[in-house]
C-alpha cells in the first residue's frame, strides 16, 4: 500500500526522504496524504490518488509514520464503512494494508486536485457546523474534471471511486487490448477438447485443519481459518489461527516488515531477534513450514529460583535485565507499588471491598437528583444542552440498553457540555447518539457476543440521525475525551472484573496484573486508589 505524502507531512511524521512511484497496481491501496489548517487547528487530508475519493482527520497526536498509519487505516475503514463500501475495504485495502511505503506525490494533476479539495474542507471546516467525518462526505459529491468518467464532462470523486477496479489502472489501454485479455483469460479457464477440468483443490487450514471460514494468508498465500474475529483485545489468549501466524512467526514478521526474499533466509529477520526468540517464532506450531537448521542456544532461567524460562510461552517478568518467573515476580510484588499509572487517592476510609458494578447498579437509584447533581457541575450555558442530550440517551436506554449505559451516557453528557466544548453546535440529536456509540465503542456493544448488543446503524436510527453524523458526533467526543476500548473511566460497571486495563498496574518498571500479586499488594493497590476491590478477598469468599 502507497501514502503519498507532502514535504510538511512527511517532515512532522519523520519518514525521511520520499521516492518516486508509478500508481500502485491496486488502485484502492494508493493514497494521497496533506496536512492543512482550518481556523486553528490542524487536519489531514487523505484523498485516494486515482479517484480523489477523501476522508479528513483531526491531525492531533499524530507524530510518528506509525500513528500515521493506524490513524489513517482506521478513519478510512470507518468512513468506507459508513459510505457501503465497507467490502470494498475489506477485499482490496485490508490485504495491502500489511505492507506500507510512503511515496511522492503522483504528479502535478494529482496536487493540483487536492489543492481544491482542501479549499473546500477549510470552507466547510470553518464555518463551525461541520466536522472532518461530514466534509469527507462533502467533498466526495463535489463534481471534478479531473476524475470524469463515463463520457461525462465532470464526476464526484464517489462515482469515480466506484469505477475502480485492480489490475486495470491504465486508462489509455484500447478497447482491443482489453478483449484480447478478457479473451485469453477466458480460453485459461476453458478445458481444450479431449482434457478434463483440474480436480477442486482442496481447502483446509494448514494449522488446525478447519474447512469452513477460510482465507489465504498475505504472507505466505496458504490457507488458514479467517478467525482474527475470535480474538478479544488485551486478553492474549491465541484462539486465532490467522492471528496467531502473523504476529507470532517469522513469515508474518517478514511480510509485515517489506523484507526482500524468503524469511529463511533472511538477515534482517536474524537481526532483529535475540537467538531464543528467533527460533520459537521460526519453529513454533503456527508456521506451515518450520525454520530448517535452528541456531543453538542457551535457555533463559529465572533471576531468583533458577526455573527455566520459554520466552515465547512462559510468562515473566524482567527487572535490570535479568529474567524473574511468574511465581518469582508475584513474591517480590509484595508491598512494592512504586510506580502506579495513576496516583489519585482512594475516597474510602478503609479497605472493605468496593461492591462489584452490578452490585452498585442495584444499590443506586437513577433519579432526578443524580441527574440535577451532574447538571449543577455545568456552566449554564450549556445546562439547556446538557439536558437535550440526556432526555434523549436516558430514553434510548431505557427502551434499548440498561441502567448502565444510562448512568455513564449521562456522565459523559455533563463531561463534554463544559466550557470550551463544540457540543452547542449542531442538534442535541447527533451529540445523544454520539455519546451512545461512543460509549459503544468502549464498551463493544456491536459485539454479538455481549448483553446488552446493537449494531451502530441501529443507534442512528432509534435516535433519529444519520450514521455520518452519529460517527462525527462520536468522533470529535472520542478524540476530545481521549477514549479507547476498555477505558477505565467509561467502562460498564459490571465488566470492571473482566476488563484488563483496571489491573494493569506498573510495578517497578514492570507492568503487572494485580490480580496474580499476593494480597499484601493488592491491598496497597487498594488503599492508594489504583484498584475497585481487593480481588483475593473476593477470590476467598
Amino acid at each position: 500500500m502507497i501514502f503519498r505524502l507532502t514535504q510538511r507531512l512527511s517532515s512532522k511524521i519523520k519518514v525521511g526522504p520520499l521516492a518516486e512511484s508509478p500508481l500502485d497496481e491496486n488502485p484502492y491501496a494508493d493514497w494521497s496524504a496533506r496536512l492543512f489548517t482550518a481556523d486553528r487547528a490542524q487536519y489531514i487530508l487523505l484523498s485516494n490518488t486515482a479517484s480523489l475519493y477523501s476522508v479528513v482527520l483531526f491531525e492531533r497526536g499524530i507524530t510518528h509514520d506509525g500513528q500515521f498509519i493506524e490513524r489513517s487505516l482506521d478513519n478510512i475503514r470507518e468512513f468506507m464503512t459508513d459510505d457501503g463500501l465497507g467490502l470494498v475495504y475489506m477485499n482490496f485495502i485490508a490485504p495491502a494494508s500489511g505492507s506500507i511505503r510512503f511515496c511522492k506525490a503522483l504528479n502535478r494533476s494529482v496536487t493540483g486536485s487536492m489543492n481544491e479539495l482542501e479549499m473546500i474542507a477549510k470552507f466547510y471546516l470553518e464555518t463551525g457546523e461541520w466536522s472532518p467525518f461530514d466534509v469527507g462526505h462533502k467533498l466526495n459529491e463535489t463534481p471534478m474534471s479531473a476524475v470524469a468518467c463515463g463520457g461525462n464532462n465532470y464526476a464526484t470523486p464517489r462515482e469515480a471511486f466506484s469505477q475502480l477496479k485492480p489490475g486495470t489502472i491504465d486508462a489509455t489501454k484500447s478497447s482491443t487490448s482489453s478483449q484480447s485479455n478478457d479473451m485469453a483469460a477466458t480460453n485459461r479457464d476453458t478445458p481444450r477438447r479431449g482434457t478434463t477440468p483440474k480436480q477442486k483443490e482442496q481447502r483446509a487450514c494448514g494449522l488446525c485443519g478447519n474447512t469452513k471460514n477460510l482465507t489465504k494468508t498475505e504472507c505466505c498465500g496458504n490457507w488458514i481459518c479467517d478467525d482474527e474475529q475470535n480474538y478479544v483485545m488485551f486478553s492474549y489468549v491465541r484462539n486465532s489461527c490467522h492471528r496467531n501466524h502473523l504476529r507470532y512467526t517469522l513469515c508474518g514478521f517478514h511480510h509485515a516488515e517489506g523484507h526482500a526474499g524468503r524469511w529463511q533466509d533472511c538477515a534482517e529477520c536474524r537481526n532483529r531477534f535475540d537467538t531464543e526468540m528467533y527460533v520459537y517464532y521460526g519453529t513454533n506450531e503456527y508456521n506451515f513450514e518450520a525454520l530448517p537448521d535452528p541456531p543453538a542456544y542457551e535457555p533463559t532461567h529465572c533471576r531468583q529460583c533458577g526455573q527455566v524460562i520459554s520466552l515465547g510461552a512462559d510468562g515473566y517478568s524482567m527487572a535490570g535485565g535479568d529474567y524473574f518467573c511468574n511465581h518469582c515476580t508475584a513474591q517480590k510484588m509484595g508491598g512494592e507499588l512504586l510506580s502506579p499509572v495513576s496516583d489519585e487517592p482512594n475516597t474510602a476510609e478503609d479497605s472493605t471491598p468496593a461492591p462489584s458494578g452490578s452490585d452498585r447498579m442495584k444499590s443506586d437509584e437513577l433519579n432526578e437528583s443524580d441527574r440535577q447533581d451532574l447538571r449543577g457541575q455545568i456552566p449554564e450555558v450549556y445546562r439547556e444542552r446538557f439536558d437535550a442530550i440526556v432526555e434523549r440517551t436516558d430514553a434510548f436506554c431505557d427502551r434499548h440498553l440498561n441502567d448502565e449505559y444510562k448512568q455513564l451516557a449521562r456522565e459523559m453528557a455533563a463531561t463534554i457540555c463544559q466550557k470550551g466544548s463544540p457540543v452547542r453546535k449542531g442538534k442535541p440529536e447527533g451529540w445523544a447518539a454520539g455519546v451512545i456509540y461512543a460509549l459503544g465503542r468502549v464498551n463493544f456493544l456491536t459485539d454479538p457476543s455481549q448483553d446488552p448488543h446493537m449494531k451502530s446503524e441501529e443507534i442512528a436510527k432509534y435516535i433519529g440521525v444519520s450514521p455520518a453524523t452519529m460517527h462525527a458526533k462520536a468522533g470529535v467526543i472520542r478524540e476530545g475525551l481521549n477514549l479507547m476500548a476498555f477505558d477505565p473511566e467509561w467502562s460498564l460497571p459490571s465488566r470492571m472484573d473482566d476488563n484488563p486495563l483496571v489491573w494493569m498496574l506498573e510495578i517497578n518498571g514492570m507492568l503487572v496484573d494485580i490480580r496474580m500479586a499476593p494480597r499484601e499488594a493488592q491491598v496497597v493497590a487498594y488503599e492508594k486508589g489504583l484498584i475497585p476491590y481487593i480481588p483475593a478477598d473476593r477470590d476467598e469468599s
